[in-house]
């Protein structure tokens, strides 16, 4: 996906819209849309270890350039 999508696909997952991927968030949307692999990418997703993924770091790892 390029940048424009991942931030799209970032405010998806986002679902309060605070501007962080929760673990709750996180795991909700892969439950919902089946993509279950997508839970066990969150450690390589969160580079500052917070638990949360920002929007720099959704785009980072999933816009391909």
């Amino acid at each position: 996906m390029n940048e424009s999508e991942a931030r799209h696909m970032f405010a998806i997952v986002d679902a309060d819209q605070d501007g962080v991927i929760t673990l709750k968030e996180w795991f909700d949307y892969a439950s919902k849309t089946g993509k279950l692999a997508m839970f066990e990418e969150l450690k390589s997703v969160d580079t500052d270890g917070s638990a949360t993924v920002t929007q720099e770091e959704f785009v980072k790892h999933y816009a391909k350039s």
